[in-house]
């Protein structure tokens, strides 16, 4: 064993340990990012195994003509590995999606890469060998393993990863010679069966997001089932939406057939209009807007859903913070509280800043404050932020959400009756 690849083995030995919570927090993350997404995959990582390392890197140097142990770090950039292996190939695209939003994407490298590979030894190969995507990558964050310390992420179908480990241990590891022609035949066959099973299972998926949409008034049994419905429905960008927090929200509030999500989804679609309509650069989250299609339909259950929970500052809190308010807005037939709530932080601070012609002006069309004394208004601006800092922190009995309603009617310009 030459020099450098010796003092590349013993270095290598002692950062193996980071090697391997490297590729760990690459697989948590992946697998997060596509249970998110409603993607089925199994995803696995490694760090690159020292045994048989030193033979790989002898051979590889016959080429490569290391000089330095960083021309051998350079060259082998699986040290730290991530499989992700589809259910469905017709995934892709949202894998790809989620990589490139998650990571530092550095380099990527789809197979099959040429015809010139299909030729071993002398055989040629009928079928088009390993299909898949490598993605170089690396974390997109400030801790000890995102310094531009890169992992390969190889993306293929269940079949596909199968398939090749077989064809690499046996054809570019072999143990007990080269394979004969026989052999290399039966891999060609099994791949060509590979291939055709990938195609299956494309056609699998269609039929099942045909089966899940076609369905009526049946339960939906995970969130993998929801994502096709939705998916049958709407157009949404799969990698940026929270499939499984939705699904578990609708669960939970035992809101969970076709009929009442589909019904969610078609109230989702026309807030969705309208965010585009009212301003291009207006950002809603869709799970917000989701949310607030499962308030408007359901406000009793959201509330109920929304006050189990202790507000911890989590995404998920923040979420039902949401859920709770277009819940209460809802509740309210008259509308007051949806057009007074989003000031309300902000009564107190300018009353008492403000005279009071000036704060009338200010909420002309929106507060009536004719009738009412100034320490009263006083009273009721103070009870109503209280209040909203309760809703705010998932702290508020019913009890106390019918006062906050009756609250903002109280000094809210009332609607006109329509004319019949």
């Amino acid at each position: 064993m030459s020099k450098v690849i010796s003092d590349f083995i013993n270095r290598y030995e002692k950062e193996y340990d980071f090697y391997h919570n490297l590729s760990h927090n690459v697989e948590d993350k992946i697998k997060q990012s596509l249970s998110r997404a409603g993607v089925r995959a199994i995803v696995s990582s490694r760090a690159k195994s020292i045994s048989r390392l030193d033979v790989k890197l002898e051979d590889r140097n016959r080429k490569k003509h290391y000089k330095t142990v960083s021309d051998i770090y350079d060259d082998i950039v699986d040290l730290a590995g991530v499989r992700v292996a589809l259910y469905f190939p017709g995934d892709m695209k949202v894998v790809e999606d989620i990589i490139n939003k998650n990571f530092n994407v550095h380099k990527v490298k789809r197979f099959p890469e040429s015809l010139e590979k299909k030729i071993i030894g002398e055989y040629t190969k009928v079928f088009d060998g390993y299909s898949a995507a490598h993605f170089r990558v690396s974390l997109n964050d400030e801790s000890r393993y995102g310094k531009n310390h890169c992992v390969e992420i190889q993306v293929a179908s269940v079949l596909m990863h199968a398939w090749s480990e077989v064809e690499h241990d046996l054809v570019y590891k072999p143990l007990q010679g080269e394979l004969s022609n026989e052999e290399l035949m039966i891999l060609d066959e099994i791949n060509g069966l590979v291939l055709s099973g990938n195609i299956a299972l494309e056609r699998l998926q269609r039929a099942g997001i045909q089966r899940v949409s076609n369905e009526s008034n049946t339960q939906f049994l995970n969130h993998y089932d929801f994502a096709s419905f939705t998916l049958s429905r709407i157009k949404i960008n799969e990698d940026l939406f929270d499939f499984k927090t939705i699904f578990h929200l609708f669960k939970v509030a035992d809101i969970n057939n076709r009929d009442d999500i589909g019904k969610i989804i078609d109230k989702f679609k026309g807030f969705d209009k309208i965010k585009v309509i009212r301003n291009k650069k207006f950002n809603v989250s869709p799970e917000k807007l989701f949310v607030k299609a499962m308030a408007s339909l359901h406000p009793e259950k959201s509330i109920a859903v929304a006050l189990e929970f202790n507000y911890d500052g989590s995404d998920y809190a923040k979420l039902l913070v949401h859920l709770l308010t277009e819940a209460i807005i809802a509740t309210d037939s008259t509308g007051c509280v949806g057009k007074l709530i989003k000031a309300i932080p902000l009564l107190p601070f300018e009353y008492e800043m403000f005279d009071r012609e000036q704060f009338s002006s200010e909420y002309s069309g929106i507060l009536d404050l004719k009738q009412m004394e100034d320490k009263y208004l006083e009273e009721v601006f103070t009870k109503l932020d209280f209040l909203n800092d309760k809703i705010s922190q998932l702290d508020i009995t019913k009890a106390e959400i019918n006062e906050f309603i009756n609250l903002c009617i109280s000094i809210s310009v009332q609607p006109q009756p329509t004319p019949v």
